[in-house]
């Protein structure tokens, strides 16, 4: 089984948010119309969902 790692994460939020930003950057250039609305709205929420864990995280 593996062990409890504690409160470490794969990547720090500032790299999750520059990844995140790519991700719109490509949405952007390659999307149009509604299919670009669905992905910004994906990332916007997986962003908003990483700043609230971030937040969470160091007020424990």
């Amino acid at each position: 089984m593996a062990e409890d790692s504690g409160n470490r994460t794969v990547i720090g939020p500032r790299t999750a948010f520059v990844l995140y930003a790519v991700l719109v950057l490509f949405a952007i250039a390659t999307l149009k119309g509604r299919a670009l609305a669905i992905a910004l709205f994906i990332v916007l929420g997986l962003a908003v969902k990483s700043w609230v864990g971030h937040v969470r995280d160091r007020l424990n």
